[in-house]
């Protein structure tokens, strides 16, 4: 039995890629948890199209400016990254019933983005989510809160969001849109980022001047006048300023001081961010394949963003070394004091006593959604930096 989601229901059979007995699989033999992507006729092969696979889609209620065709599709990960992303499932009853309500949003994650992702989720808590009677949490490779799951009311649909930790995990966009065309989900919300590590090319005090001087207008490409702008200052305390175009549930370009957001207050990393809804436009699955080619054609200041700077790698690099300055400040607010009375108490033997005594396994929850693999060396890099200050002193 097969109904519109790809899902085909069976019994007493198994799963060609794992072995495992299931009740549910995908048209191409594969249990909830270990089908992939792979072409065929019936895949996604434009995600813009209104016919076969994306007959799914909702009919277009608007218009999103296309990419320019000039931009190549590239790698998701490299010029622009996809930095929150939101859906909505329709026939939600009919969804539960299939699946099963045990792991019920673990199983929804992995049939949307595949289980190499590394991300799961916690069972149906009853807690209410957006309107929602009930819902479960997104938990990434770390132990992480990555995003939510929300089922109950709201014309019987579910949804599932991913905050920027859940959507780094994702590292096969086309993967993911096969299962969200699959499953016929539509984008809600997606946010498309691209990070000015070193501030070269954006500074929200710069555009903020620009417009008020009248040497800037910015504009949405498409009819119509240009949107209203505003601007928040952090008046000098390090925070970081925030340059707004557009408005929140339609359309909005955010230009902030990234890195002085994560606690650095002398990061020159900006990050542009346009965030695009649903409200008044279609937002096609292509947009998670270029996210880049939909950030340029945005706004007419996005036009320039250069295609070699931002990349997933860096960007979790440069969340490291603007979260240590944080982690390091408080460390000397909070026990500062305790820590030198330790030393002065113990003498030579205080470092084998913080050891023994005082540490405990695992890391501070700020660097939960990192991963291991390369923390301790941004750690290091970030806190010992020959080219940049150190502002709290940690080092000398």
């Amino acid at each position: 039995m097969a109904d519109g989601s790809g899902l085909v229901a069976v019994s007493n059979d198994y799963c060609w890629r794992c072995g495992m007995t299931a009740d549910h699989y995908f048209g191409d033999g594969c249990c909830w948890a270990c089908t992939e992507y792979a072409p065929s006729d019936r895949g996604a092969k434009s995600p813009c199209s209104n016919t076969g696979q994306n007959a799914l889609i909702p009919k277009r209620r608007g218009s999103l400016t296309k990419p320019r065709r000039s931009i190549p599709k590239g790698d998701p990960g490299v010029g622009a990254l996809v930095d929150y992303l939101s859906l909505t499932l329709s026939d939600a009853t009919g969804l539960l019933e299939l699946v099963g309500e045990e792991e019920f949003a673990a199983k929804l994650i992995a049939m949307l983005f595949g289980r190499a992702c590394g991300l799961t989720a916690t069972e149906l808590s009853g807690a209410g989510f957006q309107g929602y009677t009930n819902s479960a949490l997104v938990i990434g490779p770390g132990g992480e809160v990555a995003g939510k799951v929300g089922i109950g009311g709201n014309n019987d649909t579910a949804h599932v969001s991913l905050t920027g930790a859940g959507t780094a995990c994702i590292t096969d966009w086309q993967r993911a849109v096969h299962g969200l065309l699959q499953l016929g989900a539509r984008i809600t919300r997606c946010d498309l980022a691209f990070d000015d590590y070193l501030g070269q090319y954006f500074d929200p005090r710069d555009m903020h001047e620009a417009v008020q001087a009248g040497e800037l207008v910015v504009r949405a490409n498409g009819p119509g006048k240009p949107p209203k702008t505003r601007y928040l200052t952090d008046h000098g305390s390090g925070a970081g300023c925030t340059f707004y175009a557009g408005q929140k549930g339609h359309k909005e370009l955010c230009v902030y001081h990234k890195g002085r957001e994560q606690g650095d207050p002398d990061s020159p990393w900006v990050r542009v961010e346009v965030r695009f809804y649903s409200k008044r436009q279609q937002l096609p699955p292509e947009m998670l394949l270029q996210p880049l080619a939909y950030l340029r054609a945005a706004y007419n200041v996005c036009e320039a963003i250069p295609a070699d700077v931002t990349e997933r790698l860096r960007t979790v690099r440069a969340k490291v070394e603007a979260t240590a300055v944080a982690w390091v400040r408080f460390i000397k607010n909070q026990v500062g004091r305790s820590l030198t009375l330790v030393h002065q108490v113990f003498g030579d033997d205080a470092d084998a006593y913080i050891r023994e005594a005082l540490c405990r396994p695992g890391v501070p929850g700020i660097f939960k959604g990192f991963g291991s693999e390369h923390l301790m060396q941004y750690l290091r890099e970030g806190l010992g930096h020959v080219d940049r200050r150190d502002p709290v002193g940690a080092l000398a």
